[in-house]
């Protein structure tokens, strides 16, 4: 029970971090944005919107962070080379940006519902996760928007370079949430190899499988319905599957 509680603790130290610098990502694209539009564009109001609210969240999530006790985790490692690769493939397109966005908010926002199921969740971690949901479903909505007026305006290539970001995005982001460290942090493995040995067990246990099934239901229903993927949403369900 011990080390199931650790384990706990620094697993969601890890996604608490994660978030931070998830959501800086999107704030530096955004007020780079912001410096080079028009001051009428009708964007502009969303994107100072969005810089202002997930500012706040960032802040939230590292007091969280300070609160478990565990240390944080920074970007290091071979995750820390993959997700400084996923941050840098999602400002090549503005259509890619957005739908990294919404990768992002649909994912940690469905990991967040699961927690909240948890009637023994931690009062600290039960209300970020209720604050994070309510204001990150405005970001939700407003990506939708954005998504299908961009897909229906570029070009066909651009199109393609969509349906291929939606399925990948989604799944660099669940696989990012939990790093490997966690278990030699923990105390429950003994080393590298041993954590990393864990970390692929964890992945295909059928908890964290139903959770990254659940984690892209959402998103993938909307990419459906909206025609935007065709075969990536397919190749979405049977990845979260």
């Amino acid at each position: 029970a011990a080390e199931r509680a650790a384990l706990a603790r620094h697993e969601l130290a890890s996604m608490f971090s994660t978030f931070v610098r998830f959501e800086a990502v999107i704030n530096a694209y955004l007020a780079r944005y912001a410096q080079k539009c028009a001051p009428d564009d009708p964007l502009l109001p969303y994107a100072l919107h969005v810089v202002e609210e997930e500012a706040r969240h960032s802040r939230m999530f590292a007091r969280a962070v300070g609160e478990l006790g565990t240390g944080s985790y920074p970007r290091r490692g071979v995750f820390g080379r993959v997700e400084a690769l996923g941050a840098a493939l999602i400002w090549m397109r503005p259509s890619v940006f957005f739908l990294g966005v919404l990768a992002v908010e649909e994912v940690t926002d469905q990991v967040m519902a699961v927690a909240l199921e948890d009637a023994s969740l931690h009062p600290t971690v039960d209300e970020v996760s209720r604050i994070h949901r309510i204001e990150e479903s405005r970001h939700i909505d407003f990506m939708h928007e954005v998504i299908v007026d961009r897909y229906v305006h570029v070009s066909a290539l651009e199109r393609g370079l969509m349906r291929f970001a939606a399925p990948a995005l989604a799944l660099l982001i669940f696989t990012l949430l939990v790093s490997p460290r966690v278990y030699r942090r923990s105390g429950v493995a003994s080393g590298v190899l041993e954590s990393w040995r864990l970390w692929w067990r964890a992945s295909r246990s059928p908890s964290r499988r139903a959770l990254r099934a659940r984690s892209a239901a959402r998103m993938r229903r909307w990419l459906d319905k909206n025609g935007l993927a065709d075969g990536a949403a397919r190749r979405l369900g049977a990845w979260a599957n």
